[in-house]
């Protein structure tokens, strides 16, 4: 089985952190299976780099599949099999250009070749949010084949970041400023000028405006409403309501103490900083809070980024070296970020 490497690095995320985080040890426990007989100490390397090292000597080898089929097994997700079939379609995406696919028949976990004709490529789906909308007139049946195709447009607009409210505003009416005639049909030579009140039917009225609700946030939407409609008023989020980004989140592993001749004892430390989507802190200071003990600067050994579609989290490692003259017993706090 042979991988891109891509594909490498996607199984190395899922190795170390996705299907569950495992520290050095748990990572030479994992490959020992597969042939090697590392001894975990304080050369060790980071775990991104040990486990990719890994993963790149095991390919285009039959130990690769192994590895595979190893964790995924079923009985690694006792309870969270939800969770194991969501990770094997996210790294069947990127199998999929490998030319293979993971297949989980009840406790049975396979990996099955593709034909060329199986690979295919999920297009976006284009369908209208307002597909499900009962029509009940003669007009909403022609916005559903003419005017909610041009609802599709503004989806760019409207989940981009910083929002124009009155220039979305002037669109939609752009897009809904129609007006009945008397046979109740609709008259394309009297659309509204963009700058005049919107007037279009009641019931369409209330779907767009649940629409944004849905998609937007009230408030938002609440002022959108005001430049379309003329309704209500622009609101603002409450203080209570401010958005607080979530925090980085420092974590670390003790790695075994050992004695030089002059009973020193040399202690490394790997320290983990996790900044999660949404969190955009571009500094930090990493303070050792060891007592009785002489401790180096971090030293950066890499970060791993982890992305769902347009959302991402990094994780960067640190590794620090102490000299005490007893053992660091005291595990709690022994770093913390400002």
């Amino acid at each position: 089985m042979k991988i891109h490497q891509k594909t490498i690095e996607k199984l190395r995320q899922l190795i170390n952190e996705e299907t569950q985080y495992r520290s050095g040890p748990d990572l030479i426990a994992f490959f020992k299976p597969f042939g090697f007989q590392d001894i975990y100490g304080p050369e060790f390397p980071s775990r991104w780099m040990y486990t990719e090292k890994k993963l790149n000597a095991l390919n285009d080898t039959n130990e690769l599949e192994d590895c595979v089929t190893t964790l995924f097994a079923p009985i690694n997700f006792i309870g969270k099999t939800h969770l194991l079939d969501k990770l094997i379609a996210d790294f069947n995406q990127y199998l999929m250009y490998d030319g293979y696919k993971i297949v989980r028949n009840n406790i049975e976990i396979s990996i099955w070749a593709l034909s060329p004709g199986e690979i295919k490529i999920d297009s976006i789906d284009t369908k209208s949010d307002f597909s499900d909308v009962p029509l009940n007139t003669q007009q909403d049946s022609v916005l559903q084949t003419q005017e909610d195709k041009e609802i599709l447009k503004l989806k760019p607009e409207i989940y981009g970041m910083g929002i124009d409210l009155k220039a979305l505003g002037h669109l939609l009416k752009k897009k809904f400023s129609i007006k009945k005639t008397k046979n109740e049909n609709i008259n394309k030579e009297t659309l509204k000028s963009s700058d005049q009140k919107i007037e279009i039917n009641g019931s369409l009225k209330q779907v767009i405006i649940g629409v944004l609700i849905l998609v937007i946030g009230t408030v938002i939407a609440a002022s959108i409403t005001y430049f379309v409609f003329g309704i209500g008023k622009p609101q603002s989020s409450p203080a209570t309501n401010v958005y607080q980004p979530p925090q980085l989140k420092l974590t670390y592993e003790q790695q075994e103490s050992v004695q030089d001749e002059a009973k020193f004892y040399h202690t490394n430390f790997i320290i983990y900083v996790y900044q999660p989507p949404g969190n955009f802190d571009t500094g930090f200071n990493i303070v050792t809070n060891i007592p009785d003990a002489e401790c180096s600067k971090p030293e950066w050994k890499g970060t791993t980024s982890m992305t769902s579609g347009a959302i991402g989290s990094t994780t960067a490692e640190y590794i620090v070296s102490c000299t005490s003259y007893r053992p660091i017993l005291d595990t709690q706090n022994l770093f913390i970020l400002k």
